[in-house]
């Protein structure tokens, strides 16, 4: 890690206190950063009003159960900053090291927004406080990789992609713009690899990564005519061969949309939920659509709407054991702006809201080696790749 420079700022000095209190629930936000590592469910920052950002790490545990009534929340390390709309990835080598990339920070004392040129890495495993975060300056290395948000990073093969985001900045009015560059950080050296860039650029879009290397991204705001992506089309980049290419959808309409989440299902299926549409977050039809990606046929399944949550855009969704768990978010369906601090849960084998769920062993054994054969597939892929060149 030595490429970077390790940031010295007042402000990001944390003082070390117990991290791990159950404190009542977080405030209404959305627009946070969220991540699994290993059964903890974290959240990272998120917008407490229209002018205020939340500095706050709240998480789940879900090693036993889930229940949407009765949830226990759990403070971790508070971020120097508030923080919002940035992006969260776990390593799969170790499942507990998240890296938190692009983004806006909030100074509370100065009430200025402005866009993180620091590289965060949150160690969920750490035992003090002090020791959970580490900040580096992502342009140390590298000035390609230009400060932004609204972007998602996918982290496969010891490497973390980002495709794209948005810099909308009072600071440097010339250079507001979506970008659609393929930015990848080798996390073994820690540099920045620049890649072949996509026809669009695009923001708040979802990125889905497949067993196979493969990277879906759907929706989001574009730089083509209507301002949106097509729903009947979907643009996939291959980690393993570093190309992009466009793939056509058939099937049931789907409304474009950003904002949007998106899980990969038990069966391989790309399951959607939420999102909005123009500049005032009108609410997009249907909030649920399934993805199959072995036919390249959307869907939209027909659940009862008991329990299930309101329209949403901006919130997180996380796949666990085949469920889907929603997360915050902003209303879509009211007058004024109304952000939300419930969680929800969708059964994605019957596609049906449910309020709560156990984790036997037996299920979550099952997951894990489902994973790690998955991982052993991808690396005998790419080792088949390596000897044939």
């Amino acid at each position: 890690m030595n490429c970077f420079k390790i940031t010295g700022y007042n402000f990001f000095i944390i003082i070390s206190i117990s991290f791990v209190i159950n404190q009542g629930i977080p405030d209404l936000r959305y627009k946070q950063a969220s991540a699994l590592a290993g059964t903890k469910l974290y959240f990272f920052g998120g917008w407490f009003t229209t002018t205020t950002a939340s500095p706050e790490v709240w998480y789940l545990d879900l090693s036993n159960s889930l229940n949407t009534t009765t949830l226990t929340w759990y403070n971790d390390a508070t971020m120097p900053l508030g923080y919002i709309y940035g992006s969260a990835c776990v390593s799969p080598i170790d499942n507990t090291t998240v890296y938190l990339i692009g983004g806006r920070m909030f100074n509370l004392n100065v009430q200025h927004f402005y866009y993180a040129s620091e590289f965060s890495i949150f160690n969920s495993n750490a035992s003090q406080s002090r020791a959970k975060w580490q900040y580096l300056n992502v342009n140390g290395n590298t000035n390609l990789f230009y400060k932004r948000d609204g972007m998602q990073a996918v982290f496969n093969n010891e490497k973390i992609f980002i495709y794209g985001g948005s810099n909308f900045s009072v600071d440097h009015p010339s250079l507001d713009q979506l970008f659609g560059d393929m930015n990848v950080l080798d996390t073994t050296t820690m540099l920045w690899l620049p890649l072949e860039s996509s026809v669009y650029s695009s923001a708040a879009y979802t990125a889905t990564l497949l067993p196979n290397g493969q990277i879906i991204y759907i929706g989001g705001l574009t730089n083509v005519s209507s301002g949106y992506a097509k729903m009947s089309e979907v643009q996939i980049f291959d980690t393993i061969f570093l190309n992009w290419f466009n793939k056509c959808v058939s099937g049931d309409s789907i409304g474009a949309r950003l904002g949007h989440s998106a899980v990969l299902s038990h069966d391989k299926s790309i399951i959607i939920y939420g999102g909005s549409y123009g500049i005032n977050n009108t609410q997009v039809f249907p909030d649920t659509a399934i993805l199959n990606i072995k036919t390249w046929r959307w869907s939209t399944p027909n659940i009862s709407q008991v329990n299930a949550p309101p329209p949403l855009t901006f919130h997180s969704a996380t796949i666990y054991n085949n469920y889907m768990i929603i997360a915050f978010g902003l209303i879509t369906n009211v007058e004024n702006q109304t952000f939300s601090n419930k969680i929800y849960i969708l059964d994605t084998q019957n596609y049906t809201w449910v309020t709560a769920i156990s984790f036997n062993s037996s299920n979550l054994n099952r997951l894990s080696t489902e994973n790690n054969f998955m991982r052993i597939e991808a690396y005998i892929l790419i080792g088949i790749i390596v000897f044939i060149y």
